[in-house]
């Protein structure tokens, strides 16, 4: 009896430190999707200019040295092995299953259901929940099934359905852990993906990329015609067994 008592009189801190978490969470969580965004961009922009403006450059000197150096080692080249990087992801082009489509509408409705901005709320829990039902929206939006699936596993602590106070604060505090771990590991792959040589070419000025392309030229150029001496070399040695 004196538990519960003491429970209710806590409630209102409670309340306010599960808002506070709530906010929290709310605001790292957009900078986790920023720099997942990020990451997409940098991705997408890389790729495109590597077909638009790296292959058409120096994809001729690419592809003769692959056939010589398969030619050294006696294997034949990959066909187009350096427009791998080009071929889109597979999840990008599979078609969503029916059952799929289902379960992101299933899910949407019960989000939509317990997070509708629409209901009699304060200022604060309004704004929390126009902002949320928002993301929500996104991700229905873009058939994202994973964040409704996260979404709907944290409502009972973001809502407070079946969950005590303290429960609801314990599950708050363990989820803002995890996007705090993830914004750190997208934070580290966005900061390795600007490590990447053709980024790095890619933001250079155009004078000085299209020295950096002269200079990539040469080296093709020379790598190219060391090859080509080593399989001379192997050539007049088959042709001096064959004489002998």
């Amino acid at each position: 009896m004196n538990k519960n008592r003491s429970l209710v009189s806590k409630e209102p801190e409670l309340g306010r430190e599960i808002k506070r978490l709530r906010k929290n969470l709310f605001e790292k969580e957009k900078q986790l999707f920023s720099k997942l965004d990020d990451l997409v961009s940098i991705r997408t922009a890389i790729k495109d200019f590597y077909a638009k403006v790296y292959l058409p450059r120096l994809g001729d000197y690419m592809t003769a040295l692959e056939e010589v150096k398969s030619r050294v080692i006696g294997f034949p080249p990959k066909a187009d092995g350096h427009k791998d990087a080009l071929k889109p992801d597979k999840d990008a082009e599979e078609e969503l299953s029916a059952e799929v489509k289902k379960e992101i509408k299933n899910i949407y409705r019960k989000l939509a259901r317990l997070y509708h901005p629409d209901r009699p709320h304060d200022k604060e829990e309004q704004e929390f929940l126009t902002e949320r039902m928002a993301a929500i929206n996104e991700a229905f939006r873009t058939s994202d099934l994973e964040s409704l699936k996260r979404y709907l596993k944290r409502a009972d602590a973001e809502i407070g359905l079946n969950l005590s106070s303290p429960e609801r604060i314990k599950c708050l505090e363990m989820e803002l852990h995890i996007v705090e771990s993830m914004d750190r590991l997208y934070g580290a792959k966005v900061a390795d993906l600007k490590k990447n040589e053709l980024y790095k070419l890619m933001k250079k000025d155009p004078a000085r990329r299209d020295e950096v392309f002269k200079g990539l030229e040469e080296r093709f150029k020379f790598d190219i015609g060391v090859y080509k001496k080593i399989l001379k070399k192997l050539s007049d040695r088959a042709k001096g067994a064959l004489d002998r």
